[in-house]
């Protein structure tokens, strides 16, 4: 395959296409945040706009681990926001660049797209793009930043809500032969990288980081590095070579994505792997043509990688969009209590209204939305092949539920934030179901719910004071008990957790494990372990009459706080669809449990 003479090909065409741009923000239009932490200054969280980010703006000399960046949040930027991480030239400064033409139109981009950006300096000026032992590790640098960008704490100049699964890196000169050695050593913590006119990368240092141990969940913290063993280079990570004709790093990355088909879009030749398209190898001769809006909406932006197994879930980001007619994705904001309230409805399109469809109600963690745990679970995949009506209801941005960060969406949930004050979120819910099935043929027999970590705890609070409501539950990574130690109503669970899940530990999975199956009227000593998926999942299940699974706990190896698509496939089909409600009274393949 000649790739160098198909980009000269390919350089003819882009000099004739029309360029994407986005007028650079004007200098006086940026809000320079005050250097100092939010906790000193204050914030706002508007009650009409409570969504919106109580800080935005442009931070300048936010330090990580000594490590030198600025950050810009859009004034209307969506929590858990995606973001891209640039990599400032050798000689420039994070601030220089940030305020310079290109710069701004960086911030006019997220402003218009809705992401948020970070600029990361080196050292001295000069990058250390070699792994010289005598220069600072800017691949751990680089890292830091990430680590720090993610923090919601009042103690930063400027703290967001930032999506840990969609964050790409791009870097310029210097900092693009940078931002390819981070990707290479870090490929967990990254959905994809942009280097632009990086006119020597080395390739030595690649493929020596490509070798070692990344850490497997850096979503989740800094853990499991030795202990999993993951490499790096086993780990496909898509990548776009602009103005940087280095052929050796391109069969670097070539090979990682297991490259084995090729084509090309208006901007970039592309070589991909068949079995798997999201894992690409994108080059483009010049940078003539390639604004930050061409960056994000070819490519940053249409990447993904969540927690799950060790490494993440590498995918393509979901639309959700409502369909013409009327299915797919509905969103519905409205008061309620006082608030303003937000959920988000799929209706498959198989979905037909005389026909009786299963409900699932999914429920996100602490400082995260319906939408990424949307796209992290693929709920909607279940749902299109199962005909079911799934609802991602959305937290509200709680000042008390935790007074260390900023405002962030949460569930009111006593297991994780005591006596703090917040919304009714027990009442809420209860109504987001109720609405659905004035809205949609609900099978009131077959009604389920799920969530993650603070999501988690709310779907067992939920359950335990409205246990008549739900078939049976199912939430992902955090154990605790109920609201009331009155239940006297069946209440099927299954309860999941990761092997370095950082929200759960053994003395909170015996709590819960006394709790619930004290709830359900069972023991604990006849349980029985199980493994599955070739011990991915160990399942501890304590059986009801006549050997019925009521109460599971499953350990889900080399897995850390998160909530992935094969726990969905799983929690359908070999849990909800065996639990049916009727008259009151649980059923197990149509059998009432006694």
């Amino acid at each position: 395959m000649n790739h160098k003479r198909f980009v000269a090909v390919l350089a003819c065409l882009l000099a004739a296409l029309s360029f994407v741009v986005a007028v650079p923000k004007a200098v006086e239009d940026i809000n320079i945040v005050e250097e100092v932490p939010v906790s000193e200054k204050g914030y706002t969280l508007d009650p009409a706009s409570p969504y919106l980010p109580p800080v935005s703006g442009l931070a300048n000399n936010m330090v990580a681990n000594g490590a030198v960046y600025s950050v810009y949040v859009p004034s209307d930027l969506y929590p858990w926001a995606p973001g891209v991480i640039i990599i400032v030239p050798d000689g420039e400064t994070a601030e220089g660049f940030a305020m310079s033409e290109l710069g701004r139109e960086w911030m006019s981009t997220a402003d218009e797209l809705g992401f948020a950006l970070g600029f990361a300096e080196s050292e001295n000026g000069t990058w250390n793009v070699s792994g010289d032992p005598s220069m600072r590790n800017d691949v751990q640098a680089i890292e830091d930043v990430y680590t720090q960008m993610r923090s919601k704490s009042v103690s930063l100049y400027l703290p967001f809500t930032m999506d840990k699964s969609r964050v790409t890196l791009v870097g310029y000169e210097e900092g693009g032969e940078m931002a390819l050695a981070a990707a290479a050593a870090c490929p967990a913590a990254f959905c994809g990288v942009v280097a632009i006119n990086a006119e020597d990368p080395d390739e030595a240092y690649i493929e020596e980081l490509g070798k070692g141990f990344c850490y497997p969940f850096p979503a989740d913290g800094m853990r499991g590095l030795e202990e999993v063993g993951l490499v790096a280079n086993t780990l496909q990570m898509p990548v776009w070579f602009i103005g940087t004709d280095d052929e050796g790093t391109q069969d670097y990355f070539r090979a990682i994505n297991g490259v084995d088909a090729y084509a090309y879009n208006d901007y970039a030749s592309v070589e991909y792997d068949s079995d798997n398209v999201v894992s690409s190898v994108w080059t483009t001769a010049s940078d003539a043509s390639i604004t930050p809006a061409v960056i994000w909406n070819e490519f940053a932006g249409t990447h993904t990688r969540p927690l799950g197994k060790a490494g993440g879930h590498l995918a393509f980001a979901m639309n959700f969009a409502e369909r013409p007619d009327g299915t797919g994705y509905i969103f519905t904001e409205e008061e309620y209590g006082g608030l303003i309230r937000r959920y988000m409805t799929y209706v498959p399109e198989s979905y037909d209204p005389s026909v009786p469809a299963p409900m699932v109600l999914v429920l996100h963690g602490y400082t995260a939305t319906m939408y990424a745990l949307a796209e992290e679970s693929r709920w909607a995949d279940v749902a299109e092949k199962e005909g079911l009506i799934v609802v991602f209801a959305q937290g509200y941005p709680n000042p008390d539920a935790n007074p260390a960060n900023i405002p962030a969406p949460s569930w009111m949930v006593p297991a994780l934030f005591g006596d703090a004050e917040g919304a009714d979120d027990v009442s809420f819910l209860l109504h987001v179901i109720d609405e659905t099935k004035a809205n949609y043929n609900i099978d009131e027999t077959r009604v389920y719910g799920t969530g993650h970590s603070n999501g988690c705890a709310m779907t067992l609070a939920l359950a335990s004071v409205a246990p008549e409501v739900f078939a049976a539950i199912a939430p992902i990574g955090y154990a605790a008990e109920g609201l009331t130690d009155s239940i006297d109503t069946i209440i099927p669970l299954s309860l999941y957790y990761g092997e370095y899940d950082s929200a759960v530990n053994a003395d909170g999975v015996v709590l819960a494990t006394n709790y619930w199956t004290a709830m359900n009227g069972i023991g604990t000593e006849n349980s029985t372990v199980t493994q599955s998926d070739d011990g991915l999942f160990t399942t501890t299940t304590y059986p009801g009459p006549n050997g019925v699974p009521l109460v599971q706990f499953t350990m889900v190896t080399d897995s850390a706080h998160s909530y992935f698509p094969e726990e969905s496939w799983r929690i359908w089909n070999e849990f909800f669809s065996h639990y049916t409600r009727v008259d009151g009274d649980v059923c197990y393949d149509g059998a009432v449990v006694e």
